[in-house]
């Protein structure tokens, strides 16, 4: 064992990693993902507390339960805030922990350094997996990734030395790795792999039986996680695509894409973001063709299995690791993605230094060139990945890479590189790619929201009324799009239209409370409307009923100084000035340094006949806000004063 190489080792292993991702440390997030899991989740922002933790083992959002994930993600925002490079750099960190973590699982389980370096070395700068480091929303990928190794180590330690706390280490890193991504429930069935090769426990039938056995918590474990990931999944609505797509179209798809994969591997080019799923670009005969490719070399492998033990345990590794993300149950709209390599591709890697080794002394190949070689690959690998994660510095790059590498049908990149010029301001853009998106899917919700929220930010409010409704037709009782509507109805002084939208919104609270239990978004949503209702009545004059909302949204939230304030000054035009005194004096309550409350306060004592009292708000006001000319004047004249 050249254990005197291992820190040179480890250090060569972190500079590939660095001279790769760590531009990283200058990118923005994303605006796929990124939002729902970090700047625009409410519970994300607050930080790690008892509360969220909490919501992070319940919550379902995003159509996943990995509570793990999301504790790392509000540790991340409680050290360093919102600032996105240091979220990436987080990425970086974990993605070098796996690859220090397989070069020393390898390593310790085959006793060969130069193999099990070269596998840690492709593992770590291939361009498929800049994908899970780059995008800041793949944490899942890179945290259970280390988990899942931690857990092969444990496995081995316990495999040395057996005994139950051991037994009990591996469960709970298991356990933890399911809770940050459910794509490891075929470890088990990987790690019997690994039994067979290179630890040498597999020798018969019966002792296949033992190990099973001995794995059957871990088993266990992942049929649960399968079972909650699918309910979470068909309850969020991300296996939608599977209902309308034939389970033919599904396997094709799967057996094209494993073959896909592998021409990824060899050639890791025109990689994107998002790889449209286009059910009729599956076509019969290449599908056989594939199935027919992939029976052939696992027959081939079985039949080596003596000689050449690391084909059959690598081969099937990528097969096994891959089938819960191959599409066969079909999640979300992508064909394939380079994020689902991540694990897949060590059995590739595997194959590759250890036949390529076997190939080269059959071969009799001199010694410097047999190193030369994997040092040319992974050089050459460095420079396309580094090359590939410059894409995902920006959402305009990366959106733009997306449509060049997959031009047809690709609506999420159009709708995601409209939004990214829209929040760049390069309004003219958005608006043209948002239309582009159009002709692709009319109905489509992001494409129509989107569209209005650039016209309308364009001063084109009376033509971003059309997109909004569209949107609100694609998704009944949506928060955002009845806003939209409403708020833009209101700024081209269509009040009595505005009204019943405002009114859906207050209907929908309770609704959004089941959906979002923890949070005050339900509550700050409806008192925008009761508000907004409250204004709109009165400048159409009907001041009782403004009074009604106003009351309302004060009785939501009775430290609304607003509500209260506007409340206030309904209950005086509607001639109710004790009722009126009563609520601002509360109103003062709540912050006695505004002085605009204040000043309200004075106006109505002073019209219920209380010189005295309304003297001394005033004069109140006046030391809160010594420019109050109208405070200043009023006090002056209640104290006889020309």
């Amino acid at each position: 064992m050249r254990s005197r190489f291992q820190p040179w080792a480890y250090l060569g292993l972190a500079a590939l990693a660095w001279i790769v991702f760590g531009q990283v440390r200058h990118f923005q997030f994303t605006n796929f993902d990124d939002p729902t899991y970090i700047f625009d989740n409410p519970h994300t922002l607050a930080g790690l507390t008892w509360s969220n933790v909490r919501w992070a083992f319940t919550t379902g959002t995003i159509s996943n339960w990995h509570p793990v994930t999301w504790l790392s993600h509000m540790a991340d925002v409680s050290l360093f805030g919102l600032d996105s490079g240091r979220h990436h750099l987080v990425n970086l960190a974990l993605h070098l922990a796996n690859g220090v973590l397989l070069f020393r699982i390898l390593f310790v389980q085959t006793r060969e350094y130069g193999p099990s370096l070269l596998v840690a070395a492709l593992f770590l700068v291939h361009p498929a997996h800049v994908e899970s480091v780059a995008w800041v929303a793949e944490r899942k990928d890179v945290l259970s990734t280390c988990l899942a190794l931690l857990t092969l180590m444990a496995h081995q330690a316990r495999v040395l030395r057996p005994s139950p706390w051991r037994q009990a280490l591996v469960l709970g890193l298991y356990a933890l790795g399911l809770m940050a991504k459910p794509m490891l429930v075929t470890l088990p069935l990987l790690m019997l792999l690994l039994d067979y090769w290179p630890l040498g426990r597999l020798t018969s039938w019966r002792t296949f039986r033992l190990l099973v056995r001995e794995k059957a918590p871990m088993f266990a474990l992942a049929l649960l996680s399968g079972a909650v990931t699918l309910a979470v999944q068909r309850a969020g609505g991300a296996m939608a695509i599977q209902d309308r797509v034939a389970v033919g179209i599904r396997l094709g798809n799967a057996a094209l894409s494993s073959v896909r994969y592998l021409g990824m591997l060899a050639w890791p080019v025109n990689l994107g973001p998002f790889y449209p799923f286009r059910p009729e670009a599956v076509h019969l005969w290449i599908s056989v063709l594939c199935v027919a490719a992939v029976v052939l070399v696992t027959i081939l492998a079985f039949r080596v299995r003596d000689r050449a033990p690391w084909l059959l345990v690598g081969w099937l590794w990528y097969l096994v690791a891959l089938l819960p993300v191959i599409g066969i149950i079909q999640v979300g709209s992508q064909a394939l993605a380079d994020r689902y390599t991540y694990v897949p591709y060590i059995g590739a890697f595997i194959i590759l230094a250890w036949g390529g080794r076997s190939v080269a002394r059959t071969l009799r190949i001199p010694a410097a060139a047999r190193t030369a070689v994997p040092v040319l690959a992974v050089g050459l690998l460095m420079v396309q990945a580094r090359a590939q994660t410059g894409y995902w510095h920006d959402n305009i790059t990366l959106w733009r890479r997306a449509l060049q590498v997959a031009p047809v049908g690709n609506l999420v990149a159009l709708n995601n590189l409209g939004l990214g010029l829209f929040m760049e301001k390069r309004l003219d853009e958005s608006i043209h790619v948002y239309r582009a998106a159009l002709v692709l899917d009319p109905a489509s919700y992001q494409a129509n929201f989107g569209m209005g929220l650039a016209q309308n930010a364009a001063g084109r409010k009376e033509e971003s009324l059309l997109p909004f409704r569209a949107a609100l037709q694609a998704r009944p009782g949506d928060t955002s799009a009845l806003k939209a509507v409403a708020r833009t109805l209101l700024e081209l002084d269509r009040l009595e239209e505005a009204i019943p939208f405002y009114g859906q919104l207050i209907d929908l609270e309770q609704v959004r409370r089941l959906q979002e239990p923890d949070s005050r978004g339900p509550v700050q949503v409806s008192q925008e409307a009761r508000m907004a209702l409250g204004f709109i009545l009165r400048q159409l004059g009907r001041e009782r009923e403004s009074a009604d909302f106003f009351a309302a949204a004060w009785r939501a939230d009775p430290r609304d100084q607003a509500a209260g304030l506007n409340l206030a000054i309904s209950l005086s035009a509607l001639g109710r000035g004790k009722e009126a005194l009563e609520v601002l004096r509360r109103c003062v309550a709540v912050n006695p340094r505004q002085p605009l409350p204040q000043f309200h306060l004075g106006l109505e004592l002073e019209r219920e006949g209380d010189r005295r009292g309304a003297e001394a708000v005033f004069r109140r006001v006046v030391e809160l806000q010594p420019g109050n000319a109208e405070a200043r004047r009023r006090l002056l004249g209640l104290q006889g004063q020309p």
